[in-house]
């Protein structure tokens, strides 16, 4: 765990609810603060597999990883 602070760089996200009440509430983003720049939930597009492949990242067997 870090801190948020004036003049520190960091990658968060905003939730709107409580995780610590309900691990599902880690699906309520609002937004996402990445390099200083925030991005809304409406601003999200997921990768295409073809984007991931191209990262050059190993790519992982598709599996269902929902919170049930």
């Amino acid at each position: 765990m870090g801190s948020l602070e004036a003049g520190k760089l960091a990658n968060f996200v905003i939730l709107r609810s409580d995780p610590s009440a309900d691990i599902r509430n880690i699906r309520s983003v609002e937004a996402t603060v990445k390099r200083g720049r925030i991005y809304s939930r409406a601003d999200y597009q997921p990768s295409t597999k073809a984007e991931i492949v191209d990262s050059g990242f190993p790519v992982s067997p598709e599996k269902d990883w929902t919170v049930r």
